[in-house]
């Protein structure tokens, strides 16, 4: 199920947010509908924020990840891949809601999940695989207007970027997935803001006042953590040990803040107090 992941200390309750088992979730920004993939079938799917009016966007033979809406609301990005053999993880945009699928950049190596610029004109997405090493892995920038790709200048291998929804920031993860970096779009300029054993699934809430983050700050650990622009210290959120997740460890953003994931619910027992009554004739 996906759930509500709560932050009390000890409290693995839980509460049901849609009927399908979804995940990787990412909201409109009028907060009116949500894009999600379903699991196990990884086919996307958009509904109402009450999960109402569900419609898949993407045909079974496409295996899709990470849905990002545009800041218009109109198109959603993800990184998907046909199927047959030999074909490479590309970056798509699907109109909503009429599901016209267009692939944004079909020539080239593997590319990673896309995210948008503030105006929705570009996509900026890294390397998956890059054939050159992981430590020269790119981020790059596709003008859909243009269809011109250009590479954005950064001090190490990143990938991973997710632009903030105000657009002031661009956050991305070094290609050893050790440290977190921002840059200030204004300034043009990148700091090294979190240092930890494994940084991975960064996502910003609607209002970009913080970016949440799975951690492993020791050996054995695996926590959630947000900090704000201002790379204060990180503040942890939760055990992710305390949860059974299905499928990649995704960890997302409910819109009153709170963390949210697809879970593994536990089988229900139930006892019987069965008594047998002879019936007489």
């Amino acid at each position: 199920q996906l759930v509500r992941l709560p932050a009390s200390d000890g409290d693995t309750s839980s509460r049901p947010l849609l009927p399908d088992p979804a995940y990787e979730l990412d909201y409109s920004p009028d907060g009116k509908w949500i894009a999600y993939t379903l699991f196990p079938e990884h086919t996307l799917w958009r509904c109402g924020i009450n999960g109402g009016e569900a419609k898949q966007l993407t045909p079974a033979s496409m295996e899709a990840h990470q849905p990002h809406w545009s800041p218009d609301g109109a198109r959603i990005a993800f990184m998907g891949k046909r199927a047959g053999d030999g074909k490479r993880w590309r970056v798509y945009v699907v109109f909503s809601p009429d599901g016209s699928l267009d692939e944004a950049l079909p020539d080239g190596d593997d590319q990673g999940v896309p995210t948008w610029s503030a105006d929705g004109r570009s996509l900026i997405f890294g390397d998956l695989t890059p054939v050159v090493g992981f430590d020269r892995a790119a981020i790059h920038q596709l003008n859909l207007h243009t269809r011109v790709l250009s590479t954005i200048t950064t001090p190490i291998g990143m990938w991973s970027p997710r632009m903030s929804p105000d657009g002031r920031y661009l956050a991305a993860v070094s290609y050893e997935n050790k440290n977190l970096y921002l840059r200030d779009n204004l300034q043009r300029t990148w700091r090294k803001c979190v240092t930890m054993g494994f940084i991975e699934e960064l996502v910003w809430p609607l209002n970009s006042s913080w970016i949440q983050f799975i951690g492993v700050p020791r050996a054995g650990e695996r926590r959630l953590f947000r900090t704000s622009p201002a790379c204060e210290q990180p503040r942890e959120i939760l055990d992710l040990l305390a949860y059974n997740f299905v499928g990649s460890t995704w960890i997302g953003i409910a819109p009153d803040h709170s963390p949210i994931g697809l879970v593994s619910i536990p089988d229900e027992i139930y006892a019987i107090d069965w008594r047998i009554r002879r019936i007489l004739p």
